[in-house]
């Protein structure tokens, strides 16, 4: 993973002992880096932006079928979208980790999950 400290980190490095074009050429593409990973969100982030937005969905098209106002399959399908969303992030969070702990931790996470719905 990639990630801005490394980043920085390798600009300091290259300013302190650039002296040839080689060498100018993998700062000037450092920057464009760093440029680019402070200007847009991470896939996580992205992930987790797309939650809120399903939720909503799901809990109108649950009013609405409360109220007798809408169908079953649409709560199943806004719900399904949801469960989608959330799964999406859970990976995102898990693949954009680079610790065994972080990744022991999302597995604990689920097990929990998993031992609470099935008791």
């Amino acid at each position: 993973m990639l990630d801005m400290e490394r980043v920085d980190n390798q600009i300091t490095r290259l300013i302190n002992m650039a002296d040839n074009l080689e060498d100018y050429k993998k700062l000037a593409a450092l920057f464009i880096v760093k440029d680019h990973m402070q200007g847009e969100k991470s896939k996580t982030e992205i992930e987790l932006d797309d939650i809120l937005p399903q939720y909503k969905l799901y809990v109108e098209a649950k009013r609405r079928y409360q109220r007798g106002e809408g169908t079953d399959d649409a709560v199943i399908q806004t719900f399904k979208g949801l469960c989608k969303e959330i799964t999406e992030f859970i990976q995102s969070l898990y693949a954009s980790s680079d610790m065994a702990k972080e990744r022991r931790q999302i597995n604990n996470m689920i097990t929990d999950i998993y031992e609470t719905i099935t008791k």
